[in-house]
């Protein structure tokens, strides 16, 4: 916000505004933080990597937070999810046992404890800190995206800006006395002589239209820098003169990216350099001080593994290194032969022993009806349904068939002829000592694979199972609907939504019927409070309209209410079913035995929420959505005010980076489960207290005054010159979402300049929880008013 944007007397009455937001923010700190429940190790990509000036420690940092540490010079490692979710690119030791690391908001991390324990350092937080690197005992350099150069030599505690330009700079390289070189965008390069104290500009430097990302001290007065696009160069008079260098001779032309590069005590190099467009990628080795380069040869690296290789760092005094990765291999270690362009490369962690040792993705994940949550998952080629408590996370039960093993099957000269897998793909716990399990059994021949649908089920807490198959019962097309009215009685919606298969008697026995071809599709929603029948939403073939139908079997369907809005229908109980549409959002309060249903218009909507690329839940009263992109809102009025997005460190890193597939979205109690990407699963919770950052765009509403309000109240709405008062609007709802008061019209008769002061006459309104609405367009802002008296 500028004063160039808004008047003076704007400014003025925007000071409670940021002293409530204070508030606020206090308020969202004392929420307990959003937890990572399961993050997967294969999927714990490796972005930077650090060795120790005694070479017996080694690090390297990656996603979700992700560190794995060495203390043996790279021979074995052990990973520590470190809850810092922030993107961390790069990394240093300032001592021996000392680490820092590059976080968001101009800050850095550090620790001597292998990050079990860290203190956070702000250096800038106007700026956006890119490289870290060690110049000595406790001194530290940071570079930075607007072209500032930062020292520390007091192990990261305190820090000054010691040299100031105009282009982003991205690596520093650190010559033994103490020398520094810098290179950024625009072709800069700039070098430190006095352990980066002060700087100037070397005589040479790349050409404007290259971004230099990477260089690297040789020996003597010989340096390398490397950038994009195909650019890498060597001078030997400490950067008078550049001349460049090809990184494989043999593919001269060859556009590349350098992403690593690193030299040892004895001048030999390496470059990790590829071509995301072709794609290739390449490991590149240099025996003469980066004057000649050749492919650099191992058995087990080739060009698509160095595609996802990140960094490389070699140990003092030594021809041994490490690298990290961010897909197959996350760590690897590496030692150069005596001469040549061979090189040993053991990897250390990587996917390839996850599959051999460790759990393999989830399949699925959802809520039990009996208040706990459920992951399916295969361990060992064994697949399993881990029932966790929603207090504390502990596993109560793993669920399994003792046949729901991966095999191979051999004929009788030893040679294998078929091989028979399951695949668990969804659950239904039904109360302690009973729980079905839906799988697919395959067969695979060299005739093609078979698939065969099996219900498992068991009535004595899984010591005993029954396996019942279930024609076309199987996730090849899409995952199937399953709904249990009692432990006797389900309906499963099965092969693409297009068939339904009734049961009384625990999956024995199955009635199966195709849906009705008067509707393009019948989706099954929930079981009715009294647990008697089952309600679905069909979308006639005739006129594409929507009704709601009620079903005692699932095979036959009654009509309850014709021209259901179109929209995300998200489920409350069994008698309540919210409908986010494009327009408005609605609801539908269905009877305790579905006999009968009300349709209700709450509100307008932007239609933020209405589409399938979101998922959204409800927290006991709070709607929670999570819209695509990452954002996570919330609403107290079941969808009539979107407070959000909310902040956290978890939901930030979500919203920022690693948000692309979502699983599902459920609640337990106050308690929210979001699953999503590869095998991740967050909680955080969400309850009446929970506070919501708002996405205030141009316009602000205070907190009204007073607050508890017990007659009258004053609400104070500013906004933007960017804003015609003749579109806003004021209107106060209650908790149902339910329209109170529209004081749009004392809103405008009372603007003057950008503000406008409303008061609001609450005598006659109930005691209790009411939401302040301003609108203009589609931004809107929101207060809560309390009513007490």
């Amino acid at each position: 916000m500028t004063t160039s944007r808004v008047g003076l007397s704007f400014i003025v009455w925007c000071m409670p505004l940021l002293i409530s937001i204070a508030t606020l923010s206090i308020g969202l700190s004392a929420q307990p933080p959003w937890k990572l429940l399961t993050s997967y190790p294969r999927d714990c990509g490796q972005m930077g990597a650090a060795t120790s000036p005694d070479g017996r420690r080694a690090v390297t940092i990656g996603w979700w937070g992700s560190m794995y540490f060495s203390s043996d010079s790279g021979k074995t490692w052990s990973l520590r999810m470190t809850g810092i979710f922030e993107n961390i690119e790069s990394v240093a030791y300032y001592s021996d046992s000392g680490i820092a690391v590059v976080a968001q908001n101009g800050s850095v991390l550090l620790s001597t404890d292998e990050f079990r324990t860290w203190r956070r350092i702000r250096v800038d937080a106007a700026d956006e800190l890119t490289r870290v690197r060690r110049v000595k005992h406790n001194t530290l350099l940071c570079l930075s995206r607007s072209g500032v150069v930062y020292r520390s030599q007091d192990g990261g505690q305190n820090w000054s800006a010691v040299y100031r330009g105009t282009a982003p700079l991205r690596d520093v390289a650190i010559a033994p006395d103490g020398r520094a070189l810098a290179v950024g965008e625009g072709g800069i390069v700039i070098m430190s002589r006095d352990a980066g104290l002060s700087w100037f500009q070397t005589a040479g430097r790349a050409p404007d239209t290259v971004r230099l990302l990477r260089a690297a001290f040789v020996r003597d007065s010989t340096w390398m820098i490397a950038g994009d696009t195909s650019y890498l160069a060597r001078t030997t008079n400490e950067g008078a003169t550049w001349n460049t260098r090809e990184p494989i001779p043999s593919k001269a032309g060859r556009m590349f990216t350098v992403r690593a590069m690193a030299f040892n005590d004895s001048g030999d190099g390496l470059i990790l350099h590829n071509n995301m467009y072709i794609p290739d990628g390449f490991l590149s080795i240099t025996r003469d001080g980066g004057d000649t380069w050749d492919r650099a040869r191992a058995s087990t690296i080739l060009s698509n593994d160095a595609m996802v290789l990140t960094d490389i760092a070699f140990f003092p005094g030594s021809v041994t290194g490490i690298m990290s990765g961010v897909l197959q291999e996350r760590v690897s270690w590496i030692r150069l032969w005596d001469e040549g362009v061979w090189i040993d490369r053991f990897n250390k962690e990587s996917r390839y022993s996850d599959d051999r040792n460790n759990d393999k993705e989830p399949l699925f994940y959802l809520r039990s009806n009996n208040g706990s949550y459920l992951l399916g998952r295969d361990h060992q080629k064994v697949q399993m349904v881990t029932e966790y408590s929603p207090v504390d996370d502990r596993v109560i039960r793993q669920w399994k068939e003792n046949d729901s093993s991966f095999r191979v099957v051999f004929d009788s000269t030893g040679f294998p002829i078929c091989t028979i897998r399951w695949r668990y793909y969804g659950a239904d716990k039904l109360n302690d000592r009973q729980m079905v399990i839906y799988a697919d059994s395959v067969f695979r021949s060299d005739s093609g694979a078979k698939y065969f649908g099996r219900l498992l089920r068991t009535d004595d807490g899984g010591a005993t199972w029954q396996t019942h198959h279930v024609e076309m019962l199987h996730s090849a097309a899409e995952p199937n609907r399953t709904f249990w009215k009692s432990a006797s009685e389900g309906l499963i919606q099965r092969r693409g939504h297009q068939w339904f298969s009734f049961t009384t008697d625990g999956g024995a026995s199955w009635k199966t019927k195709a849906q009705s071809k008067d509707y393009d599709s019948l989706l099954v929603e929930l079981v009715t409070a009294d647990s008697t029948a089952f309600i679905g939403i069909g979308r006639r073939s005739a006129d594409g309209r929507n009704e709601l139908l009620r079903s005692a079997d699932g095979l036959e369907w009654e009509l309850l209410l014709s021209d259901v809005p179109v929209g995300r229908r998200v489920i409350k109980n069994g008698t309540f079913m919210l409908i986010l549409a494009r327009d408005a959002i609605y609801s539908l309060d269905i009877a305790a035995d579905g006999s009968w249903a009300k349709l209700t218009r709450r509100c307008d909507s932007d239609g933020k929420d209405s589409g399938p690329d979101g998922l959204s839940c409800f927290a006991q009263d709070v709607l929670v959505t999570m819209r695509a992109g990452g954002s996570m809102m919330i609403s107290k009025d079941s969808g009539c005010t979107m407070v959000g997005p909310l902040q956290d460190p978890l939901l930030d890193y979500l919203r920022s980076n690693r948000m692309s597939i979502l699983n599902s979205l459920f609640a337990i109690n106050d308690v929210v489960y979001l699953a999503f990407g590869k095998g991740h699963i967050a909680k955080g919770v969400i309850n009446m207290a929970t506070v919501g950052v708002e996405d205030y765009g141009d316009i602000t509403t205070n907190p009204p005054y007073p607050n508890p309000a017990a007659t009258t109240t004053s609400i104070r709405v500013g906004w933007y010159v960017t804003v015609p008062p003749s579109t806003l609007t004021l209107k106060v709802y209650n908790q149902l979402g339910q329209e109170v008061r529209d004081l749009t019209r004392e809103l405008r008769m009372r603007a003057e300049g950008l503000a406008s002061v409303v008061t609001f006459d609450t005598s006659e309104l109930p005691p209790g929880v009411y939401y302040a609405v301003t609108r203009a367009g589609n931004t809107l802002s929101t207060q809560q008013i309390m009513v007490q008296r």
